[in-house]
């Protein structure tokens, strides 16, 4: 299922993927760390990553339950790059419900993205976090996640790890350059099998084919 609708969703977008974001993307794994240099489409592919997985938990859920998504940055702003790509193509689709949809002009402030088919996706900023809602979301989009404090990442881990057995992901994605020093230890813990079932990839900058057309070349 996920990957037949990964395919279907690239189709429609008509979007073209590097092999190392092909890679990440079609991955099986429900917890991925992804670790990048700045511009190397981290946004992108986690922004992608949320509408598959909103379009396939709506399928498998028969539509007649709403799911949250969280986007999770820093602060708002930091959620804002991944929120905009979601609306995009969300809405290049004809599924966002506009009635119910609330996009802030400013981009410190949260905005929340509701679909026609139960799916809600909600920037949550980080900068306090004992303010993290006490929601279980279904799925989560870390943003620049090298910059968050480690309390951040284990709200976020521990809200997914309630709702693990009904299929919740989370795609976590950062820089090494920003880290705020959990970050790069992390990341090695998703190297090999571990108990808390991630698993990282490396994003290198030309796998942006965006900004590097040739790739690797």
């Amino acid at each position: 299922m996920w990957t037949e609708k990964a395919s279907d969703v690239l189709k429609l977008l008509n979007l073209e993927l590097s092999p190392e974001q092909t890679d990440v993307l079609f991955h099986p794994s429900r917890l991925k760390i992804i670790g990048g240099g700045e511009g190397a489409g981290k946004s992108f592919l986690g922004a992608l990553t949320g509408v598959i997985r909103g379009i396939v938990d709506a399928h498998e859920n028969g539509y007649d339950e709403d799911l949250l998504y969280w986007v999770v940055g820093a602060d708002f702003e930091d959620a804002r790059k991944e929120l905009e790509y979601i609306h995009e193509w969300l809405d290049e689709m004809g599924l966002v419900d506009n009635s119910k949809t609330s996009i802030s002009t400013h981009k410190d402030q949260k905005c929340i993205l509701t679909t026609t088919i139960g799916a809600v996706f909600e920037t949550v900023s980080g900068y306090d976090p004992k303010k993290i809602g006490r929601e279980q979301p279904q799925g989560i989009i870390g943003c620049e996640i090298s910059r968050w404090p480690k309390e951040v990442w284990d709200r976020c881990y521990g809200r997914l790890a309630r709702r693990y057995h009904r299929g919740s992901w989370g795609f976590f994605s950062g820089s090494f350059e920003t880290s705020e020093g959990w970050f790069p230890e992390m990341w090695e813990v998703g190297q090999s099998g571990n108990e808390l079932d991630v698993t990282s990839y490396s994003l290198p900058a030309w796998a942006n084919l965006a900004i590097y057309p040739g790739g690797e070349d």
